[in-house]
């Protein structure tokens, strides 16, 4: 038995008899001493049962709770005590707050928690909550509002964003449905934010622009003061551009501009997703000179962009670590490898090809790909050249046989490979085979098909070849790397 299942055997154990009341007669809270991360640990663990607060109430007294999610246990049911909680300083400690509950009748509640927690540095919400709350929280550096697409928004909220000037730590403010004005507001206020969330910052950051402008006069030629955001979302599909407020093709003529605007602002942007209008705005993204990763969109673009695109990768490829493309014409995937030597995670949502046929494999250093499709030449000289793979992701890979899959393995055994979801894949039970016997380091694999079921063949062999290690199923679950907001790279 592992030792971090046994651990969690014994949380639960823990948990079980903490909400049965068994220390209640206790003079001394027993929890008083154990470590924070512990007691947040057990307190994690009432998520499933929905505890009342009296149950969880030795927790919550211990002090050290360091991350509290709200929505884990019933506080509004027994309002008093929770506040008598709150009154007695018990979430001194508190660093993570969560809290998804869209009852308004909550609010004061959940203010004066807030208030309460001089310590806090996140506040996850559903809701908004009124932003003066934050000011005894001198640490704070994260407020997030994922706000639900009826609720009240920043349009209809009397929310005083100057307020959070104060908040001097403050890196990420992000809210659902924060129009432009709003955006450039945040920013006015606080200029050190690396982050407005999954927002597109390119109008807010260009209305920025022109007011400098206008108060520079005739003496302006370009802004010095720059913000500090390091992760930002340029540019938008235009199926969410309503046609009644903007102009859509003066929208695409003018996005270059708008590009550039942003850049002289946002020189120190590591983090990109842009959804590109016109390919004259691709030249431009040269100047960020800190971008390792990106997700890039030509959904929106109608003009021949590859060859700008491969202009740019060959300029900042050596830095990047994770590149997305979404492209409507075939991309070159050994150019890419060929620009960007550093490159980690690969996510293609399109076709993928190489630009000359029998290319010879190389040393790529590449950790994670996901690719929509892909043709054999290009297949042959990913798979034989990624030696570092550890996770591997094909939607459409009917060019993938036993013989190809073979003749990989004999370049490649994919000695790293922990995580491998094939779909629509040529293969036989042979193939199969081979690649469940030769992939040593496998942990999790699927092969799914419309066509055929290769679910039972693939679960049969595995039990055949007692690989009690391996994990057969869908992979819901895992998160890319590269490009999730869920993930530590995209957190914002």
């Amino acid at each position: 038995m592992s030792e971090v299942s046994l651990y969690k055997i014994c949380l639960r154990r823990v948990y079980v008899l903490v909400k049965a009341g068994t220390w209640n007669s206790y003079s001394i809270n027993p929890f008083l001493n154990l470590p924070s991360g512990i007691i947040d640990d057990l307190m994690a663990s009432s998520e499933s049962s929905y505890p009342k607060t009296s149950e969880v109430l030795l927790l919550l007294t211990s002090g050290s709770l360091t991350r509290l999610h709200l929505g884990s246990f019933r506080f509004q049911k027994e309002s008093d005590l929770f506040l008598n909680v709150i009154r007695t300083n018990c979430f001194r400690s508190l660093r993570v707050l969560t809290c998804h509950s869209r009852d308004n009748e909550n609010t004061p509640l959940i203010e004066t928690l807030i208030r309460s927690c001089s310590k806090l540095e996140e506040f996850h919400s559903s809701k908004l909550v009124n932003f003066e709350v934050f000011l005894n929280c001198k640490e704070l550096r994260v407020l997030i509002f994922s706000l639900y697409p009826l609720s009240c928004d920043f349009v209809d909220s009397p929310m005083n964003l100057a307020v959070l000037a104060s908040l001097r730590n403050l890196q990420v403010f992000f809210t659902s449905f924060m129009v432009s004005n709003v955006t450039a507001e945040v920013l006015k206020h606080c200029p050190q934010l690396v982050s407005v969330g999954h927002n597109d910052s390119l109008n807010a950051l260009e209305k920025i622009h022109a007011n400098s402008k206008r108060k520079c006069g005739t003496n302006y030629t370009e802004i010095s003061n720059h913000f500090q955001l390091k992760r930002c979302v340029w540019g938008k599909h235009t199926q969410n551009l309503n046609p009644e407020t903007v102009d859509i093709i003066s929208y695409k003529s003018k996005f270059p501009e708008k590009i550039r605007k942003a850049i002289s602002l946002c020189p120190f942007v590591e983090d990109l997703i842009i959804y590109v209008h016109h390919t004259d705005s691709i030249e431009s993204l040269k100047n960020l000179k800190q971008l390792t990763r990106l997700k890039i969109s030509f959904h929106e673009c109608d003009d021949d962009y590859m060859t700008n695109f491969l202009a740019l990768l060959k300029v900042i490829g050596p830095k990047l670590k994770y590149l997305s493309v979404d492209a409507t014409h075939p991309v070159p995937i050994d150019i890419i490898c060929e620009y960007c030597p550093r490159l980690e995670s690969l996510e293609l949502a399109r076709f993928a090809t190489i630009s000359r046929p029998n290319r010879p494999h190389c040393n790529i250093f590449m950790k994670n790909l996901r690719v929509m499709k892909i043709d054999q030449n290009a297949l042959l000289f990913l798979l034989s050249s990624c030696k570092n793979l550890v996770e591997l992701f094909l939607c459409d890979a009917m060019c993938l046989d036993d013989n190809l899959l073979s003749q990989i393995l004999r370049l490649n055994p994919l000695a790293e490979l922990k995580i491998c979801d094939i779909a629509e894949s040529s293969l036989t039970k042979r193939g199969f085979r081979m690649f469940l016997e030769r992939v040593a380091s496998l942990q999790r694999v699927n092969f799914a098909s419309f066509r055929r079921d290769v679910a039972s063949i693939c679960e049969n062999l595995i039990t055949e070849l007692n690989l009690t290690d391996v994990i057969y199923g869908e992979m819901f679950d895992i998160p890319y790397g590269g490009f999730s907001f869920i993930t530590p790279f995209f957190h914002f």
